[in-house]
């Protein structure tokens, strides 16, 4: 599967630590990585694979992956709120009280 909801040039390391944020974990906190394997065969894999893996890196990652979940299911829970919607822009296009008639 391919998201390109988030998808943006960064860090591989960036890219392990959001696989080991604690939102993937589906039920099966023990299991670190998306809730189906451990840390330390995830880096495993990876070096095997030709990367090298900062541990540190991955867990400032993983932390900050958990803050970025919090902000989108923030914005997702408040968002009709603010969201500039097509009805929305189209009344600020709208002449207003005779405004624009000749």
């Amino acid at each position: 599967m391919l998201d390109w909801e988030c998808c943006h040039l960064g860090s591989a390391m960036e890219d392990l630590g959001w696989l080991c944020t604690r939102s993937w974990r589906f039920g099966h906190p023990e299991l670190p990585v998306g809730g189906f394997g451990t840390r330390e065969a995830l880096f495993a894999g990876y070096t095997a694979g030709g990367g090298s893996v900062d541990p540190a890196t991955v867990r400032w990652w993983e932390i900050f992956g958990l803050m970025r979940w919090a902000v989108l299911n923030i914005m997702q829970a408040h968002g009709p709120c603010f969201r500039r919607t097509p009805q929305r822009r189209l009344r600020r296009l709208r002449p207003q009280h005779g405004a624009g008639r000749v």
